[in-house]
């Protein structure tokens, strides 16, 4: 991708530390699915802003969507 190409990510975004809210359960719960199905798992915004800068993107903005994802705007380049 060229320098300033935008990437947009539409994920949920595990919080930092759960608590028995009905959001946080449903994004507990979608981790456990996809770990034991896909072997994947839900990551914190901090976990997606370390994988998007070692591909050398940048996050610009992390907008709330429906049924508790996330749209994550990210740009190809550090500065």
């Amino acid at each position: 991708m060229a320098r300033g190409a935008t990437l947009v990510l539409v994920e949920r975004i595990m919080p930092p530390k759960l608590s028995t809210s009905i959001d946080h359960q449903a994004v507990a719960r979608a981790d456990l699915n996809m770990l034991v199905g896909l072997g994947g798992r839900e990551r914190t915004l901090h976990k997606f802003n370390a994988l998007l800068q070692d591909a050398d993107f940048r996050i610009v903005s992390c907008t709330p969507a429906a049924l508790n994802f996330n749209v994550i705007e990210a740009k190809v380049g550090r500065s």
